[in-house]
C-alpha cells in the first residue's frame, strides 16, 4: 500500500477501514461453551452445542441429552454461590502461591515478549536489507502465511511444545546467520527462514497459553500475556539502534533471545490431547499427567464444528 500511496491519510484509511467487517463477528461467533458452563449459564451452552450439532448433521446421544437437561434445570443455581470477583482472585492467589504454575507464567511472559519483539524487530529491519524496500517488506509479510500454516501443521504433529521450541530454534539460528552473511540473496533468504519461524512460534503460544491456564482466568491470563507482547512490541523499534555499534547487532540480540526462550520453553507441559483444565489444581495437574477434575470433560481433540 505505502508504494501505491504517499499520502499518509489515504494510506491509514485504506488499512484501517476493511478490519471494520470483524464488528458483525458479534452477530456469528457464538460464545464459548466451556466459559458459559463455567459461569453457570447452562441454557445458553446447550443451545449453541445442539445449533453445532445441527450444523455438523450428527446426533447427540440419549444420555448426554438427559446431562443437558438436568443442567437447564439447574441453570443459575449453585450449591455454595460466590461472586465472580471473589472467585478470580481466589484463582489469582493460588496461581501466585503455586510454584510450578508461576514459573510457567514466567516463561510465559518472557516468550511472549520475545516473539513481539523479534516478531516486529524483524518487520522493522526489513527496511535495511539491501535491494528494494518495499519488495523486501512485502516478502516478509507474505512469508507470514506460510508461517501460519506450518504452525497449524506443527502443533498437531508435533505437539504445542516442541512445535514452538522448534520454530524458535528456526528463528534464531537463521537471525544470527543472517548477521554475519554477505551476499545479498543469501541473507534475504535467512531473513524470511527467521520471519518464518517467529510468525510459526507466535501462532503457536497464544494456543498453548489459553490452553495451560484455568477456564475461569483464562482470557484475564491472556490479556496480561498480551500486554507483556506489547513491550516487546515498543523495544522492537529500537533494535536497529544497536547495529551502530555493531552491525550484526540487531540479528543477534534477536537470535539469542528466540534460541533461549525455544530452550526454556522445553519445560512447560504438553497440552495436545489434554483436558482443558477448569481450576488451578487442574491446571498444576497438566504437567504430571493427572486426570483433571470431574468438571472437565471435554478434551482439547475433539470433533470440529463449522463457523455459524
Amino acid at each position: 500500500m505505502a508504494w501505491q500511496y504517499d499520502n499518509w491519510i489515504i494510506l491509514q484509511l485504506v488499512i484501517s477501514i476493511p478490519p471494520m467487517i470483524l464488528f458483525i463477528y458479534y452477530w456469528i461467533v457464538p460464545e464459548s461453551v466451556r466459559w458459559l458452563l463455567a459461569k453457570n449459564r447452562n441454557t445458553e451452552a446447550i443451545k449453541i452445542l445442539k445449533k453445532a450439532a445441527e450444523v455438523n448433521k450428527s446426533t447427540i446421544s440419549e444420555s448426554t441429552m438427559k446431562s443437558f437437561n438436568e443442567l437447564e434445570q439447574n441453570d443459575g443455581k449453585k450449591i455454595n454461590e460466590m461472586s465472580d470477583k471473589k472467585e478470580m482472585i481466589d484463582a489469582v492467589i493460588k496461581m501466585m502461591t503455586s510454584k510450578v504454575m508461576m514459573m510457567r507464567v514466567i516463561i510465559l511472559l518472557y516468550n511472549f515478549a520475545v516473539n513481539a519483539l523479534v516478531y516486529f524487530g524483524l518487520s522493522l529491519n526489513s527496511v535495511s536489507l539491501s535491494g528494494n524496500k518495499y519488495l523486501n517488506f512485502i516478502l516478509v509479510s507474505l512469508v507470514e502465511i506460510p508461517g501460519y500454516y506450518l504452525g497449524y501443521i506443527s502443533i498437531e504433529k508435533f505437539g504445542r511444545v516442541f512445535g514452538f521450541a522448534g520454530s524458535m530454534f528456526l528463528c534464531g539460528v537463521t537471525c544470527i546467520l543472517c548477521g554475519y552473511s554477505h551476499s545479498i540473496w543469501l541473507q534475504i533468504s535467512l531473513f524470511l527462514i527467521g520471519k518464518l519461524g517467529i510468525t510459526c512460534s507466535f501462532s503457536i503460544i497464544f494456543v498453548h497459553a489459553t490452553e495451560m491456564m484455568p477456564t475461569l482466568i483464562r482470557s484475564s491470563c491472556v490479556g496480561f500475556f498480551s500486554t507483556m507482547c506489547r513491550i516487546g512490541a515498543l523495544l522492537s523499534p529500537f533494535a536497529p539502534f544497536l547495529a551502530k555499534y555493531y552491525e550484526p547487532l540487531p540479528y543477534i540480540v534477536f537470535g539469542a533471545t528466540a534460541l533461549f526462550g525455544g530452550l526454556i520453553y522445553l519445560s512447560l507441559p504438553e497440552t495436545l490431547n489434554k483436558k482443558l483444565p477448569n481450576t488451578v489444581e487442574d491446571a498444576i495437574k497438566i504437567d504430571f499427567n493427572i486426570e483433571s477434575s470431574e468438571e472437565c470433560e471435554i478434551p482439547l481433540q475433539e470433533k470440529k464444528f463449522e463457523t455459524f
